[in-house]
């Protein structure tokens, strides 16, 4: 009776132990770093800073934005060094990089970049640009986390100029991403649109806007020295096992934008 027992708890006890570890405790961040360089005082490069701030948050993903690789202004931030952003940061935040060149820059490359605390593998989307404005990507990837949870980042940049461009963005990732519907999906990004906006409004038929699960009134994220605007977010799909925990922009000068920091649970 006594082992019966015994096995008894050790059976439930296995069973609350895995119900524990099948959830994980994320942290995103999305940031529009500006080129690395100081919005107020140009020609200073902010990549020591911004790597600082990346180190301080040990996130499991970045979603950066204006990311340049190799191009000449980079260098002449940087004492003539051509090289990619988002590897500088990658190594020097102990992280893996993907930069999704969204166009030819400058004698290199500009776009966006994930960095993650695993290693994955990403795919680059272009998006559509009907009014021929700058081009755009989305880059998602598979990730497994620790519990064995599987779930979807992706990461984008939308058009600053026209909403139609950004409207038909909106339709373009609701379709992509909507086909992995199996699993949950973190999509981070600077969408350039407010929350008054028609683009906006699409987007809240299907994505979870994670400030507004966190806070009652969310921070302004740009311009960075007088926010009066919300146009970087951290979304996720409408799964019930995404819970929120907080969500966070810090106050930091080395963008034009302020970053955002998001903390979430997947449950099994």
């Amino acid at each position: 009776m006594r082992n019966s027992a015994l096995l008894c708890l050790g059976i439930f006890l296995l069973s609350a132990f895995s119900e524990v570890i099948a959830q994980d405790t994320l942290k995103v961040v999305s940031y529009n770093i500006f080129n690395a360089q100081h919005p107020d005082n140009r020609g200073e490069s902010t990549l020591a800073d911004i790597t600082d701030f990346i180190s301080e948050v040990d996130p499991d993903f970045v979603a950066l934005q204006e990311v340049d690789s190799a191009t000449h202004r980079l260098a002449k931030l940087n004492g003539g060094r051509y090289f990619s952003l988002a590897d500088s940061l990658a190594k020097r935040t102990e992280m893996h990089a993907t930069f999704g060149k969204a166009l030819d820059f400058d004698g290199g490359g500009y776009g966006i970049a994930v960095l993650s605390r695993k290693p994955i593998n990403t795919q680059k989307v272009q998006l559509p640009n009907p009014k021929a404005g700058e081009p755009r990507v989305l880059l998602t990837a598979k990730f497994s986390a620790d519990s064995g949870n599987s779930l979807v980042f992706a990461a984008t940049h939308f058009d600053h100029q026209y909403q139609e461009n950004r409207l038909q963005q909106v339709e373009a990732i609701h379709k992509l991403l909507r086909e992995k519907k199996e699993l949950p999906v973190i999509l981070a990004g600077d969408f350039n649109f407010e929350p008054s906006s028609e683009e906006y409004d699409m987007m809240q038929e299907y994505w979870r806007d994670t400030a507004i699960e966190a806070v009652n009134a969310p921070a302004f994220t740009y311009p960075a020295n007088d926010p009066a605007r919300r146009i970087d977010y951290v979304f996720v799909s409408p799964s019930q096992r995404w819970e929120v925990l907080s969500h966070r922009t810090p106050n930091l000068p080395y963008s034009d934008h302020l970053p955002v920091v998001t903390r979430l649970v997947l449950h099994k």
